[in-house]
């Protein structure tokens, strides 16, 4: 009787995962809905090996980390897209995780896949972009991935240089795009650190700080300050933040969490 019981549930929990990840139109994450760190979930996954791994900072981001696997890739992968057109258009954020060993690079390469599962049909569409340690956040834009008639999948593909060398993804967009130059790579000279961050957040700006805003997960705002570049977070209950940050040149936006 177990048996006959058992089968009809797990026949159910596949077409229930199925259901689940039915092709999309289109991408808009930042991850900030993602509860723990286990891939895959909400429909995108990671490719790794023994000894590397593709996980989740949650409600946070997408870290690839290299435990002892220099220069063996870790794929991130996007839930399956309905249909590649040339009038779509890939964002992204990329860069080295604070707390590498500075001046480590590493490279992340765009391509799709046909098959989530095999990553021998993952087909490169950009170059690979090279990512510094002391760069901060790279943002990519606009990245033309062009049509195509086989793929389904966005693969993200990290490749470290060295070992414990951990790499971020996140704030992906995908959809039909503005017209303009393809592969814009911005490199944003403002990061945050420590994050996690304990008592005090820093923040580095070529910049000087006019102000700063900080907001959980729900939009509440839980603090503020101005011409100041030291945080005091020690009052915060431990999570994930969002801080708003303006400058002379302008406002920059970013996570953090604090331990």
């Amino acid at each position: 009787m177990k048996k006959l019981l058992f089968i009809p549930l797990i026949a159910l929990a596949t077409f229930s995962y199925a259901q689940d990840c039915t092709p999309v139109t289109e991408i808009n994450e930042d991850f900030s809905t993602f509860a723990n760190d286990a891939l895959p979930q909400k429909c995108w996954s990671s490719k790794v090996t023994e000894t590397s791994r593709g996980y989740v900072i949650p409600n946070s981001h997408l870290q690839a980390y290299s435990l002892f696997s220099p220069n063996v890739p870790i794929y991130f992968v996007t839930p399956e897209i309905s249909e590649f057109t040339d009038i779509q258009k890939l964002s992204f954020d990329a860069f080295v995780t604070g707390g590498s060993f500075p001046g480590s690079t590493g490279s992340i390469q765009v391509g799709t896949l046909t098959d989530k599962n095999d990553i021998t049909t993952f087909v490169p569409v950009t170059e690979a972009y090279e990512l510094v340690a002391e760069e901060n956040k790279v943002r990519y834009e606009n990245v033309a991935l062009g049509s195509s008639t086989t793929a389904k999948f966005i693969a993200f593909k990290f490749t470290p240089r060295i070992n414990h060398m951990a790499m971020t993804l996140d704030n992906v967009t995908f959809g039909e795009g503005s017209l303009g130059t393809d592969d814009i790579r911005k490199v944003q000279k403002l990061a945050v650190y420590p994050n996690p961050a304990v008592d005090v957040l820093n923040i580095k700006s070529n910049a000087k700080v006019l102000s700063y805003e900080i907001y959980d997960l729900t939009g509440r705002k839980v603090g503020a300050g101005n011409n100041s570049d030291k945080v005091n977070v020690s009052n915060l209950s431990k999570g994930n933040y969002i801080i708003n940050i303006v400058t002379k040149d302008g406002n920059t936006t970013t996570k953090f969490i604090k331990k």
